[in-house]
């Protein structure tokens, strides 16, 4: 195995561990980038191993595949984690204007990425990104109110609960006597 310095990490085995398969399972963008790294630093290892120019361009080809592959994986994720935000907002797609493409684009606020996954235009996504932090303020405002009414009614039955309790045991010890 080749030498790596202190600052380069090691890359990563062939072999998933059962902290990888964790990590991909729970937080898979932490481990989008966990493997994004390893690409990276096995990439330069593969080219200070590559003796022709050939391997290294089919090298950098691979590589950037690799890489494209797993910056789509990255987006389509965020891609739904921001819907998701902005539906629990009451924001949709349809309120925000479909981007201008050109031509050859399909209209929609959908496109599909370099390795065929769709993927939400940047103008779509800077414009949802916007009308979620318009809508944020009233919608903690909303929030905080629906909380503070499930609070009020948890109170309002924890004060009935203890005044039945005190006339309870009030009953119970002139009952005793």
């Amino acid at each position: 195995m080749p030498r790596t310095s202190a600052t380069e990490q090691r890359p990563m085995p062939t072999k998933r561990s059962i902290s990888d398969r964790a990590l991909r399972r729970w937080f898979p963008k932490r481990y989008i980038r966990k493997r994004m790294r390893w690409t990276e630093i096995e990439h330069r290892e593969k080219l200070r191993a590559a003796e022709s120019r050939n391997d290294r361009r089919s090298l950098e080809a691979s590589h950037n595949f690799d890489m494209l592959d797993l910056e789509d994986w990255l987006t389509r994720i965020e891609d739904h984690q921001l819907i998701t935000k902005a539906g629990r907002m009451d924001l949709s797609l349809d309120d925000i204007p479909e981007p201008q493409g050109g031509p050859d684009d399909t209209p929609g606020h959908w496109h599909t990425g370099d390795t065929g996954s769709r993927i939400l235009y940047s103008d779509s996504r800077l414009a949802l990104q916007k009308a979620i932090r318009e809508r944020a303020p009233a919608y903690r405002k909303e929030r905080r109110e629906v909380y503070e009414f499930y609070s009020k009614i948890v109170r309002g039955v924890g004060g009935v609960l203890t005044g039945i309790g005190g006339t309870i045991i009030g009953i119970i010890s002139v009952l005793k006597k």
